[in-house]
């Protein structure tokens, strides 16, 4: 549960802060999203902007924890499997 908080914090805090930047520029902006384009306001753009990078770097860290924790068993049955031949 504590880790859960943990990680809702900064993405409450960045969204906090897009809305905060938001207010003070509420200019629509042209977004060319391949095919089509469409307006957003600033605040829609930097909200999503910044829990994609958010996103994109958790996936990232834990994607390189489970694959450290991966070799940390593999490496464990190996010295267990290791210290039973002797």
């Amino acid at each position: 549960m504590a880790r859960v908080i943990l990680i809702l914090i900064p993405v409450i805090l960045l969204f906090l802060l897009a809305f905060i930047i938001g207010k003070h520029n509420a200019q629509e902006v042209s977004l060319n999203l391949l095919v089509v384009e469409r307006t957003f306001s600033v605040a829609s753009i930097l909200g999503v902007t910044l829990f994609l990078g958010y996103a994109l770097g958790l996936l990232t860290v834990s994607l390189g924890y489970w694959r450290l924790k991966w070799q940390v068993r593999r490496l464990k049955k190996a010295l267990v499997k290791s210290a039973g031949a002797k």
